[in-house]
């Protein structure tokens, strides 16, 4: 999850290719938007053996884990605060805010959605 202004960006990517997957751009993402991403992910990629994601309340919400299992999928959650655990997407989200969104003046969700598209 990266959190820049009013804008908060959570990227899912392929800890094997890395591939980024998906960037959703939102003020707020709760945990129900996670799984519809999610769930999305998987319809278009296939299911993967793990969900690897920081120990955060969006993604640690009863109603998340309860579809996770249901979609026989096991959790991989990096405490907060170890960002090394983490590494491969730390330096993603380094990446796309120091390249991308740092360069940007984005007046709207919209208009920041369509610059992470590019």
């Amino acid at each position: 999850m990266l959190r820049i202004a009013s804008h908060i960006c959570m990227t899912s990517f392929d800890d094997y290719t890395p591939e980024c997957l998906a960037i959703d751009v939102a003020g707020s993402i709760r945990s129900s938007r996670v799984t519809e991403g999610l769930a999305q992910l998987i319809r278009t990629h296939g299911a993967p053996h793990y969900i690897r994601s920081v120990n955060e309340p969006e993604f640690v919400s009863r109603g998340l884990l309860e579809w996770i299992q249901e979609e026989d999928i096991e959790t991989a959650l990096v405490d907060l605060g170890k960002i090394c655990r983490n590494g491969a997407a730390e330096s993603f989200n380094g990446k796309l805010r120091d390249e991308c969104l740092s360069l940007q003046w984005f007046q709207t969700r919209c208009e920041a959605r369509v610059e992470d598209e590019n």
